[in-house]
């Protein structure tokens, strides 16, 4: 099927880019959304749509995991402090 050139605009798909790159913490991660275009393949859609939600679902995971780790550094370096000061 045919859609016309101002799709994206139309859609409001350029705006949820812009929304997106502004949250973009790299010129990597703009560049990456400035690469994304409109599809109409639904299984490449589908596809894209289960690896963001897998994705939903491990960073929290992540996010835990490095809270655990800086907490952990700080009691490692508190014990090496006191080791040191005996």
């Amino acid at each position: 099927m045919l859609y016309p050139k101002n799709l994206e605009q139309k859609l409001g798909f350029d705006t949820i880019k812009e929304l997106t790159s502004e949250r973009c913490v790299s010129d990597l991660g703009r560049s990456f959304i400035d690469k994304i275009r409109f599809s109409d393949n639904y299984s490449m859609v589908k596809k894209l749509i289960g690896q963001t939600a897998e994705f939903k679902l491990i960073l929290p995971l992540a996010e835990s995991r490095l809270r655990t780790l800086r907490n952990s550094r700080k009691y490692l370096k508190a014990s090496q402090n006191t080791l040191l000061a005996s």
